[in-house]
């Protein structure tokens, strides 16, 4: 899996949240072939070590940190921390919720 950050590589190391990502995704069939390869898919002793020496830049992301963002309804344009849509929710001034009910 690579992070869409503009990077040209990037590496996260398959594991079970993997396997469980592809079987809700409806690509179970690809759960045999990474467990056959999990040695492939996993980075190298050396490289995890000291990436620096291996790569021009290296960007780390701690995932803990992140929040994650909800889009919509009806345009991607609406993208907000979840959190935020929770007020909205709150909110029915801003119409959410008539937008809701109209669907």
């Amino acid at each position: 899996m690579g992070a869409e950050l503009g990077a040209t590589t990037s590496i996260f190391p398959t594991d079970e949240h993997m396997a469980k990502y592809l079987r809700a995704t409806g690509k179970e069939g690809l759960v045999p072939l990474m467990q056959k390869n999990q040695y492939l898919l996993e980075p190298d002793k050396e490289v995890e070590a000291g990436p620096a020496k291996f790569y021009d830049r290296v960007v780390e992301l701690d995932l803990s940190k992140l929040e994650p963002y909800v889009v919509g309804p009806h345009s991607p344009d609406r993208a907000r921390p979840i959190s935020k849509l929770a007020a909205e929710v709150a909110d029915a001034k801003n119409g959410f919720i008539d937008e809701m009910r109209l669907r």
